[in-house]
């Protein structure tokens, strides 16, 4: 019976991540993807935009980036889902520019932890 739980508690610590690896799990929210909208001609972050997504093919999600206190960037750095895999399409748009569209794949780290995060830029054309 010693000799099973002292194999039991090996494998458990075995399974265990190093607390200073990159991967390891921790108890943050890692963003899925995350976007910076600018405008095309000047580089600079837009004041407001609207993003449609879905993921897999499932139901859309809209979320707007907008002039306030919550995001300091504005658009400049807009995190979507967090820690969310899949097949994402993403349609950016903004009042005066033309809508764009892109599809992107994010995964997970190996020991099905985190997801393996993109940030996408989106040059918006007025």
């Amino acid at each position: 019976m010693k000799i099973l739980f002292s194999l039991v508690i090996l494998l458990v610590l075995m399974g265990c991540d190093d607390a200073g690896s990159p991967d390891a799990c921790t108890e943050e929210a890692r963003s899925s993807v995350t976007l910076k909208i600018l405008d095309a001609l000047t580089g600079d972050a837009l004041a407001e935009a609207t993003i449609v997504y879905r993921v897999d093919g499932g139901t859309e999600t809209i979320m707007a980036c907008t002039d306030d206190e919550e995001f300091v960037d504005n658009c400049g750095l807009f995190p979507l889902a967090y820690e969310v895999d899949g097949e994402f399409e993403i349609t950016v748009s903004a009042s005066g520019y033309v809508d764009k569209t892109r599809t992107t794949t994010i995964s997970k780290t190996a020991d099905d932890c985190h997801v393996i995060g993109k940030i996408l830029t989106f040059n918006m054309t007025p």
